[in-house]
């Protein structure tokens, strides 16, 4: 009897041994998570000062960028108009130097005029001015000379889209002259509006640029650079695309675009493509130029331009160029866009 007393004696002292253990290891537990969350609070605390500093850095920069940016833009605004006033000046006094010059033609008198025989009568008055101006105004192909085409194609461009009906003829004469590339460059930017022309001479245009770019000087690989860009930017976007299905064509295309990454005209083509066809936005521009891109707009303390082109970017294509190496670039305003509540509790 005394023998099943002691035993039993003996298995509640090792079960309370037991829950005492088990007690004391889930109190050791409790005291480390609770301690776990006192350092998890104070580290959202300090994030949160932290990311509280940087907003008041960034609203400070973007006030001073804010601030230059409109100093920039009425400057600009100031020489635009002098610009436009002298040009107008000029063409005034070149008309009245030459009126002396030119041929009595008889005025219409007939009071019932309509307003579409007003405008031919003005369109007629131009073309009546301009001919005494420059005897060498002539509405033909011939002589095939950039100054006297860009005439009809800047006062005539009725005559001068008749004109590029005769595809054939202006891509032999384009041809020959591919030796002086800005020249040629200039004439296919004045008949580029014609679908043949283009698809026949850009894959050119792109090849002769990587082939030569090395050897112009700065001044002259800008004025051909701006010049392709505002052919793309200008031309309908369904040709470009067309022609990029080529696989050559759109290896050239890429190498060009990587060439020429700083260029703000090059901003303006992946914004326009933005808008008009996003969807080709990630293979056209990519993750790699991207970032190649934002940095240097960072560095050069050049951002407006680019941010303006982020905003266009639709929600669904903006969020695969958003990585980890490049997060920090990126507004509140655009991490907000993307990430909506996210970034919000992220923020709490």
């Amino acid at each position: 009897m005394n023998f099943e007393y002691s035993k039993a004696t003996d298995s509640k002292s090792g079960q309370l041994t037991r829950t005492t253990r088990k007690l004391n290891k889930e109190n050791k537990e409790n005291e480390e998570i609770e301690e776990l969350k006192r350092n998890n609070l104070k580290l959202r605390g300090e994030v949160s000062i932290l990311r509280q500093n940087l907003l008041s850095v960034e609203k400070e920069n973007y006030a001073l960028k804010d601030t230059r940016n409109k100093q920039i833009v009425q400057k600009l605004d100031i020489t635009d108009k002098l610009k436009k006033e002298l040009k107008k000046v000029q063409l005034e006094n070149k008309i009245k130097e030459n009126q002396l010059r030119a041929y009595k033609k008889p005025r219409i008198t007939n009071l019932t005029t309509t307003q579409a025989e007003l405008e031919t009568n003005k369109q007629l008055d131009l073309k009546f001015i301009l001919k005494n101006i420059n005897e060498k105004v002539v509405f033909s192909l011939y002589p095939f000379r950039y100054e006297r085409l860009k005439t009809l194609h800047d006062y005539f461009y009725d005559e001068f889209e008749k004109l590029c009906d005769a595809t054939d003829t202006i891509i032999n004469e384009i041809t020959s002259i591919k030796h002086d590339m800005m020249l040629f460059l200039k004439l296919f930017y004045l008949f580029c509006g014609k679908k043949e022309i283009f698809d026949n001479f850009f894959p050119i245009v792109i090849v002769l640029f990587l082939r030569d770019c090395e050897k112009y000087p700065k001044p002259t690989l800008h004025k051909i650079t701006s010049k392709i860009y505002k052919i793309l930017t200008e031309i309908d976007l369904g040709w470009v695309i067309k022609l990029i299905e080529d696989k050559e064509v759109v290896e050239n295309m890429q190498i060009f675009l990587d060439n020429t990454y700083y260029s703000d005209y090059s901003i303006i083509f992946y914004k326009r493509i933005a808008k008009e066809r996003p969807f080709i936005l990630p293979i056209l521009l990519g993750n790699e130029r991207f970032d190649k891109i934002l940095l240097y707009k960072e560095l050069n303390n050049d951002r407006t331009f680019f941010d303006q082109f982020i905003d266009s970017i639709p929600e669904s294509i903006l969020k695969d160029f958003v990585t980890i190496k490049n997060i920090h670039l990126f507004s509140n305003k655009i991490l907000k866009k993307i990430f909506k509540d996210l970034y919000i509790s992220y923020n709490a």
